[in-house]
């Protein structure tokens, strides 16, 4: 029996004793989360905030678990709350961070992270949260800067490394990148995430094989992500394994037919083995779904001329 289970038990135990003990249902939903059941987490923060709606740490909690479900909104909504009953509230803050980070609301969240550090400035996750923002905007120094950080104050989370792995793939520091993520795979050998981007950093180095490695591993893990499909393909086109090329192309339209990338690299494998008709189909595809790249306007007009 896990420490969560065992926190759940200890807290069924209190609740049965107490019905109305606020801090106890709080504790259990935080243990249910950590175990990533959120509907029953969010369920107990629900029963929390009903017995003591001016108790900060359960809105906080929910917001949390809101987030864990990609509703930013409605996870800012107790995250604001959270931080109005304690301003001084570093993990709602961090989190509101979280939020506003996934909605494109850097500067905000920037604010947030810069807040929680002030009031926690050992914390690992806010560094790490903070990096990952100054990674979507773009800031890739400050993005390493405080992943480094974060690893330093705890070496064992597997996301930080993925998350400085991505900081070196933008940097094309590729020897980098692959030696975080083969060590994020190595803390969690099921991260499919960082599989994935293990084998675009290997493709980025013409390392072809491992490349194919990596995605099959992740595909086994996996099997839904058209992304690593997509990827995969590209690679066996440079090996020149049209067959298994195809293969991993067409899966990844089955899976998502929306992404023009997919039917861009379809046609590219049908127009490398002589099929230019079926390759122009799937270029025009692409364009359909807002695939307005130069290099395929380019095809396109170069095959039908010679329709």
């Amino acid at each position: 029996m896990g420490k969560h289970d065992r926190a759940i038990e200890d807290h069924n135990e209190a609740i049965r004793l107490r019905e109305d003990y606020t801090e106890a249902y709080t504790y259990r939903g935080a243990a249910y989360l950590e175990k990533n059941l959120v509907e029953p987490a969010i369920a107990d923060f629900n029963e929390a905030i009903r017995i003591k709606p001016d108790y900060a740490e359960p809105y906080a909690n929910r917001g949390a678990a809101f987030i864990r479900m990609r509703m930013w909104s409605v996870a800012l909504e107790d995250l604001n709350v959270a931080i109005r009953l304690n301003p001084d509230f570093p993990y709602a803050l961090s989190n509101r961070g979280v939020a506003l980070s996934k909605r494109g609301e850097f500067r905000r969240a920037i604010e947030d992270f810069d807040n929680a550090a002030i009031l926690h400035p050992d914390d690992p996750q806010v560094l790490n949260n903070r990096g990952v923002t100054y990674l979507l905007m773009g800031v890739l120094d400050k993005a390493i800067s405080d992943l480094d950080e974060s690893i330093r104050l705890k070496s064992d989370r597997a996301d930080t490394f993925k998350n400085r792995g991505d900081a070196h793939l933008a940097q094309r520091k590729w020897d980098l990148a692959i030696s975080d993520y083969v060590e994020a795979i190595r803390l969690n050998p099921d991260f499919v995430q960082a599989m994935i981007n293990l084998g675009g950093a290997y493709a980025n180095t013409g390392q072809w094989n491992e490349s194919i490695n990596w995605l099959g591993k992740a595909i086994d893990l996996d099997s839904s992500r058209a992304d690593a499909f997509g990827s995969r393909g590209a690679a066996f086109v440079k090996t020149e394994q049209w067959e298994r090329a195809f293969a991993d192309f067409e899966q990844a339209i089955r899976l998502n037919a929306s992404d023009p990338r997919a039917y861009v690299n379809h046609g590219f494998a049908y127009e490398a083995t002589g099929e230019p008709g079926k390759a122009l189909d799937d270029y025009k595809k692409a364009v359909a779904l807002g695939f307005w790249h130069a290099d395929v306007l380019k095809k396109i007009q170069k095959l039908s001329s010679t329709k």
